[in-house]
């Protein structure tokens, strides 16, 4: 076989490969690209070659690609690049896991890149689903439990505190034994409050949706707790849309979340600091964020943070079941929750709730 049917072989082989192959020179000049590449942003081989195939359509990444090839050319290593957006002829953003080999030439030396990428959106979509449907298992099943237990404990709980308030108020204040009583009634309190956390919790209450301005929410909630931000010594710095669009909430659940949200991000910045409380409008969508400058969450803590019980704080200050309890409001307004550790420190949180228009004949809902 000729040495030129071979070349033609060897690209015709590349070309029935579904992986997007490119062929680079020095500086990172595209050479040559196989048929799923050409396809993927509709240009010809003619139309690609010598030039540097980020400034395509999404010049951004030119400096990150240069650099890639230059790391493959220098050291004539490997590089995997496990996930990164490569955007389509036509706007869409996919995810590829790339891999980029040197190419050498009889004496060895790094002549050309070869660059695989592999279509991976599928599977991180499909991954991202069995997660969201083990967190709603685990869930589930932490609400069942939780419902029987909370049961078993309101009656005798009641009990207890009644007959200690009852005998508090019959002591002497100077009597030792009135501050042990009142102990009781403090921790008993507290117990009946983790009670009731656990009942809300589990009964999987639907909220009553209501289209009103969820800014005016916001905005009302932080006022009620804003003595609890001066006595922390945190900065409250408001960032609201200025535009004006109805969503579907329920207010008391809604207030909820931004109460827990607000709570955890005092109790990270107990010398106290920032708290920035933003909301946009943006992709048929009202987001609001809560951001801290506390000392963020624990890399190794991050995937179970929204796990019933599971909790950062010391033994007494938490229970584990508020951001347990926001994300399951938020999932049943058909929301997202979703959370960002800061580089060096501190937390976003991200509320997305979406955006419906009001409907003429009724104006409250059940979802």
């Amino acid at each position: 076989m000729q040495e030129a049917e071979l070349n033609s072989l060897y690209k015709q082989m590349l070309d029935a490969i579904p992986d997007l192959i490119l062929v680079k020179g020095a500086h990172s000049h595209i050479l040559w690209a196989n048929k799923a590449f050409r396809d993927y942003y509709g240009m010809s081989n003619e139309q690609l070659r010598d030039q540097i195939d980020s400034p395509i359509v999404e010049p951004d990444m030119t400096q990150s690609y240069i650099r890639d090839d230059a790391h493959v050319f220098n050291t004539g290593q490997v590089l995997d690049i496990p996930s990164e957006p490569i955007k389509r002829h036509d706007g869409v953003i996919r995810q590829f896991h790339t891999v980029k080999s040197p190419i050498r030439d009889a004496d060895g030396k790094v002549i050309m890149t070869i660059g695989i990428s592999r279509d991976i959106e599928d599977r991180l979509q499909n991954e991202g689903l069995k997660t969201k449907l083990i967190q709603a298992e685990k869930l589930t099943a932490v609400g069942q439990l939780a419902a029987g237990i909370a049961h078993e404990m309101n009656n005798p709980l009641s009990v207890i505190l009644g007959f200690a308030e009852s005998s508090q108020k019959r002591l002497d204040p100077k009597d030792p034994t009135h501050a042990s009583m009142g102990s009781i009634v403090r921790e008993s309190v507290r117990c009946k409050l983790l009670v009731q956390n656990l009942m809300n919790f589990s009964r999987h209450k639907m909220p009553m949706l209501k289209f009103e301005d969820p800014q005016v929410l916001l905005n009302d909630t932080l006022n009620l707790m804003d003595k609890q931000f001066v006595a922390r010594k945190v900065c409250l710095i408001r960032q609201f849309a200025e535009t004006k669009q109805p969503v579907a909430i329920d207010r008391m659940q809604l207030e909820q979340v931004i109460v827990n949200l607000c709570t955890n991000a005092l109790d990270a910045m107990p010398g106290g600091g920032d708290l920035v409380i933003a909301s946009r409008y943006q992709n048929k969508a009202w987001i609001f964020t809560v951001t801290d400058t506390g000392k963020g969450i624990p890399e190794n803590d991050a995937a179970r943070i929204f796990e019933p019980f599971f909790t950062t704080k010391e033994v007494g200050r938490g229970t584990g079941l508020g951001l347990s309890l926001c994300y399951r409001i938020i999932q049943n307004h058909k929301g997202q929750l979703t959370f960002q550790r800061g580089e060096k420190k501190g937390t976003t949180f991200t509320v997305e709730l979406p955006l419906s228009v009001p409907s003429n004949k009724s104006e409250t809902r059940r979802r």
